[in-house]
């Protein structure tokens, strides 16, 4: 479909590109965006009334979002902001039948989303109050005379870092360089 389409040509830069390839992916892109303007177009042609277009959710999302991109190429938005147009895959799920279990399942998958929400709450919390209390204790004090890290990534010189520290510790992935860093 022409939103899987969009997503990919999207998603295809990188730093460095070749010239050739970057301008072949900016025209992609542009035939693209105006094959869903012409079909958002059409939609609302479709429509007997502009009320009529209004009151049908989907179609109000379908142009929400794509109106949305034609800002944000417009704007030039980086590609990290305009990949969110793969939430236009969210008009599929109004292809997805009706049925009383499958409403029963949508519906317990939600109420079970709060229990998570408020537990990625609790620990954004005491991940805050501890990379606080990291950065005030441990500021400056990692070891950057070592060969093999004359810079360390993972240290509490600033919160962003002392999050990124915390995280790789709490997953236990590379717990050990931290500690290493820290002994004097």
């Amino acid at each position: 479909s022409t939103q899987s389409t969009w997503v990919v040509a999207a998603s295809l830069r990188w730093h460095g590109q070749d010239a050739a390839v970057a301008e072949a992916l900016d025209l992609l892109q542009a035939v693209l965006l105006a094959c869903l303007v012409a079909e958002l177009l059409l939609k609302l042609a479709l429509h007997a009334s502009l009320r009529g277009f209004a009151s049908n959710r989907w179609a109000m999302l379908d142009s929400t979002l794509v109106l949305g991109t034609v800002v944000c190429v417009a704007a030039d938005v980086p590609l990290s902001l305009v990949s969110l147009r793969a939430a236009r895959h969210l008009l599929l799920v109004r292809r997805i039948p009706r049925t009383d279990d499958l409403q029963r399942v949508l519906n317990h998958a939600v109420v079970g989303l709060w229990p998570v929400a408020t537990l990625l709450g609790f620990m954004l919390l005491v991940f805050t109050i501890f990379a606080i209390m990291g950065v005030q204790l441990f500021r400056g004090r990692f070891r950057t005379d070592s060969a093999l890290y004359p810079n360390p990534r993972m240290h509490f010189d600033t919160l962003h870092h002392a999050y990124f520290t915390l995280f790789l510790i709490m997953t236990g992935d590379n717990w050990a360089n931290p500690m290493y860093s820290a002994l004097i």
